[in-house]
């Protein structure tokens, strides 16, 4: 999964398609024998929760870049479920990204709705980020996790691998 973000400035149309090409370009570049990337996701929002930005010229210019062959699926990383609703508008949505552990669950009710519609659930920092949630009981849980490779009982939803403190595998 690569990251894209944005911040709004001048002929932002033009701008967008014409960064997310290069960039895509870049990733593929650098990865001999890759012809595509598998997701983007375009990143939204602030650090831990959703905001309400426009986000319709770069989902558009990244999903031209789709369109182009370069790309081979969106995901977006810190929004809300109307945002995707209006995201869907635009182009296919497979997966969502957003700040999901222990102690910050307000996505509990979104991920649900994400299961039914087939997209996939990632959470970031599900075990802390840069405060990491301390215990021994979460340190066998992610041990634990990272074995079964889910965060959740919910098919949809993945860990990204490295999440783990210290000398677990990555």
């Amino acid at each position: 999964m690569t990251p894209a973000s944005f911040r709004p400035g001048p002929d932002l149309a033009n701008r967008f398609e014409h960064l997310f090409r290069r960039h895509t370009l870049e990733q593929i570049s650098a990865s001999p024998g890759l012809e595509t990337l598998q997701v983007v996701n375009l990143r939204l929002g602030g650090f831990a929760a959703p905001e309400d930005e426009p986000f319709e010229e770069p989902l558009s210019a990244l999903a031209e870049v789709k369109h182009q062959g370069l790309v081979q699926h969106i995901g977006l990383s810190t929004v809300s479920a109307r945002q995707l609703a209006e995201a869907q508008a635009i182009t296919e949505i497979v997966c969502i990204q957003n700040l999901y552990n222990l102690a910050h669950r307000g996505d509990d009710g979104f991920i649900d709705d994400l299961a039914t519609q087939g997209i996939a659930y990632v959470p970031y920092f599900p075990l802390g980020g840069f405060s990491p949630l301390q215990s021994a009981a979460l340190d066998a849980a992610a041990a634990s996790l990272q074995n079964a490779g889910v965060l959740t009982d919910e098919s949809s939803t993945w860990v990204v691998d490295g999440t783990l403190r210290g000398g677990g595998p990555q």
